[in-house]
């Protein structure tokens, strides 16, 4: 069995309170040495799963009044943001369950339990099903948990609670290539299921008006996250925010580069405006009595 010493991290907002609850659920870095056993792949190439510092470059989230929720563990090892019967049946040696979905993210291998970087098996072995499923219970179900509950006390204190669902992306392919043609930010709404209108399209003017390129749901619209938690119609508003990678980071090197604070500032004078969009500006927004 995997050992971990802290699941997640979290922030409860400090002095003032608002509506916005941040979460990054891919820049777990934690690596067991029982994982690494059964890698083919070395860790340098491993860690571009990762959302590489993503949960640093939001910290400043309890500081002006937002909840800040992060993952610990790994992406490469179990995927938070995947639906739990996403499950590769194969990968196991001994494998006994009955509930399992074999989704087109399953069979390109990015599922619950990811197997593939590219073309390239990530495990040199079958794994063991006990260990995989214990990660099920002890790291999957206490995140989303616990996300759950932060989000309905957030609701039981506004109208409207927002989830801003953070993430960063490649600005390089799987061969080292340069991708030309991947904007500065994405932001994801399922297509328009997940978040209002008014508070997507405030955060996309927001970031074209620092400079920066900005696409909506192209290439990434956001998954299981949104879905599960992003309900609208009960004022309950799921965003995610890809930035590129080369904005804060040398992500061949995995260190944070000259223009990480800069960035970070701007986001952050981004999010402490929408909270005051969303506590102004929003006619239903109140603190509940």
């Amino acid at each position: 069995m995997y050992k971990f010493d802290k699941i997640f991290d979290f922030y409860d907002n400090q002095n003032t309170e608002h509506s916005i609850i941040l979460t990054s659920p891919h820049s777990g870095r934690s690596y067991p040495s029982e994982f690494l056993r059964n890698v083919s792949s070395r860790i340098e190439e491993i860690r571009i799963y990762e959302d590489f510092m993503v949960d640093k470059l939001y910290d400043f989230a309890p500081s002006i009044g937002c909840k800040l929720l992060i993952n610990n563990i790994p992406r490469i090892i179990i995927d938070l943001n995947r639906n739990r019967n996403e499950i590769d049946n194969d990968m196991f040696y001994n494998f006994s369950s009955t509930n399992f979905e074999i989704t087109k993210k399953v069979k390109t291998g990015i599922g619950l339990f990811p197997r593939y970087i590219g073309l390239n098996n990530i495990y040199n072995r079958k794994l063991n099903w006990l260990t995989y499923k214990s990660l099920i219970n002890t790291v999957y179900n206490v995140w989303h948990d616990k996300l759950n509950e932060e989000i309905y006390k957030i609701k039981n204190s506004f109208s409207n609670a927002v989830l801003l669902d953070c993430h960063s992306m490649p600005s390089f392919d799987l061969n080292g290539k340069k991708i030309s043609d991947i904007p500065d930010f994405v932001i994801g709404d399922l297509f328009h299921k997940s978040c209002k209108k008014e508070i997507v399209d405030f955060v996309v003017n927001a970031l074209k008006k620092e400079g920066f390129s900005v696409a909506v749901n192209k290439p990434y619209a956001g998954a299981y996250i949104l879905k599960k938690y992003g309900k609208p119609e009960k004022k309950i508003n799921a965003m995610q925010i890809e930035i590129r990678k080369d904005l804060y980071c040398n992500e061949k090197e995995l260190t944070l580069n000259k223009n990480y604070s800069k960035v970070k500032s701007i986001l952050k004078g981004l999010i402490v405006n929408l909270s005051n969009e969303i506590k102004y500006n929003t006619p239903e927004q109140k603190v509940a009595e």
